[in-house]
Formats: C-alpha cells, structure tokens, sequence
C-alpha cells in the first residue's frame, strides 16, 4: 500500500524536477507540460503541497511568456496552498509576487 502511494508522489515530484530543468534551460513550453502533469496528479493524489509546487512552476514558466496574467493567479493559487498548510514556502511566492508585481504594475 505505501509503494502504491509513493508512486504518484515521486511522480509529480519528478515531473516538477523535469520542469525546473527546462526552465532553466528556457525551454518554457516544455516546463509548463511537465509542470501541469505535476498538477494533474497532485490533485488526483489530493496532495496540496506537491500542488503548491506545481503551481508555482507554472508560474515561474508562465512569467516568461508574453503574457504574464496567467502567471500571477498561479502564484496566488499556491500561495493560498501553502498558507492554508502552514509551509514556509509561502513567504518564498510571497516575495516573488511582490518582487513582479513591483516591475509590472
């Protein structure tokens, strides 16, 4: 049973992996794909965590691409995770949606 549920688990924390990896090699497209595929399987899992994560690559993706809106509600959205679990992940997208949203009023 806990091979069954570590799985999915090391899973998504791979695709996120992947997903750090082709973002910076500016390979945006392809993080944001491994990075939904993070979040598709959190949510399946009910992973709010591993969500937040996921979550928070795309928006680190997202803010890359001409269109930034997309990447500002991800943000929030993991930020609403991860102050809801109390990790300190949060203070980290708290300080970058600050830091953007100072250079993109």
């Amino acid at each position: 049973m806990a091979h069954e549920l570590a799985e999915p688990y090391q899973e998504a924390r791979s695709l996120c992996s992947i997903g750090d990896l082709h973002l910076h090699s500016q390979r945006y497209d392809l993080a944001l794909d491994d990075y939904r595929a993070a979040l598709e399987l959190s949510r399946r899992m009910g992973d709010p965590y591993q969500e937040g994560l996921a979550l928070s690559g795309m928006a680190r993706a997202q803010y890359h691409l001409p269109d930034k809106g997309p990447a500002f509600d991800r943000w929030r959205e993991a930020l609403a995770l991860f102050e809801k679990i109390g990790v300190p992940e949060a203070d980290e997208v708290r300080r970058r949606l600050l830091a953007v949203g100072l250079r993109n009023p």
